[in-house]
């Protein structure tokens, strides 16, 4: 029997959990195309996932049993975070509507209508995970005033990060300048932002989704940027790659990028060197680094 074995999932056929069963791997290095693992691994002990969410991969009940699981931690966090800036800041300033303007119809428009700046506005975030911390302090130099709305989360981080808690989703959205969308995905919260909440943003507010797209109701959104004005600014979406006929792809005022917030081209060997170093700490018998314990896992996206 190997000491290691590659299963490709785009060129394998080998059945996955027969594979398993028959490999009995100790560690499992996994990726985004990684298919789930069984609960039921009997010899597993170390799962080292090369990317962020493990939820599609790792079954809670591995982490109950004591085994390890290490994702890429936060060295994708802040990029994530810079990218849910600049969809904000693509929204306020229209760069979606006059990129179109400039490259698909030839042409001109000199006065800025309707260009924002996001200096002094109220953003409202939903979530408050690792990508919320590092975005924070990029909204300091706005001057941004911050409230966030998520559940069980210590008053003590808000104090902490300068922000204040919001008393509910719905108040978040009513007073919110700019909505950044960034709370993990659960049974409970799927399609939670539907149209009621969506009537409730300012016209021309801001709605950025850097989560997960099945927190939202699609046709509803599309619907409030086509005839409520609300701007959009989407990286990922109930199906993906986002099928050619959504109404989404339509509206000028909607800015889609497909899935790639985060890790940039430039950062993503952070992931691995992060991984590597994990590898051998759990080798040498040492705690790794940013493990994801159950109530991580709970929280993640």
């Amino acid at each position: 029997m190997p000491g290691a074995l590659w299963f490709d999932p785009l060129q394998n056929n080998m059945d996955w959990t027969k594979t398993l069963q028959q490999f009995r791997p100790s560690i499992i290095i996994s990726g985004w195309l990684t298919p789930p693992i069984p609960a039921h691994t009997p010899d597993l002990r170390f799962v080292c996932h090369v990317a962020g969410s493990v939820r599609r991969h790792v079954p809670r009940a591995l982490l109950e049993r004591g085994v390890v699981v290490g994702n890429w931690g936060d060295t994708v966090a802040e990029v994530v975070a810079e990218g849910a800036l600049s969809m904000i800041l693509a929204s306020l300033r229209r760069l979606q509507y006059f990129g179109d303007l400039m490259h698909r119809q030839q042409g001109w428009q000199w006065a800025p209508a309707g260009t924002k700046s996001l200096y002094d506005r109220k953003v409202g975030i939903h979530g408050f995970g690792t990508v919320v911390h590092r975005l924070l302090p990029l909204l300091k130099p706005f001057r941004c005033s911050v409230r966030i709305f998520t559940a069980g989360v210590p008053d003590s981080w808000y104090a902490e990060h300068g922000a204040e808690r919001a008393g509910s989703l719905e108040q978040l959205f009513e007073w919110a300048d700019v909505v950044v969308e960034a709370e993990a995905l659960t049974a409970t919260n799927r399609g939670i932002i539907g149209e009621t909440l969506l009537r409730r943003m300012r016209p021309e507010g801001v709605f950025v989704n850097i989560a997960r797209g099945a927190l939202v109701d699609e046709p509803a959104l599309a619907k409030a940027a086509k005839e409520g004005g609300l701007r959009v600014a989407l990286d990922v979406f109930q199906e993906e790659p986002l099928p050619p006929d959504s109404p989404l792809r339509d509206l000028p005022e909607v800015v889609l990028t497909p899935h790639v917030a985060g890790p940039t081209e430039d950062r993503a060997h952070l992931c691995g060197e992060w991984a590597i170093e994990n590898l051998k700490r759990n080798l040498r018998g040492e705690p790794i680094r940013s493990p994801v314990t159950v109530a991580i896992y709970d929280r993640s996206t």
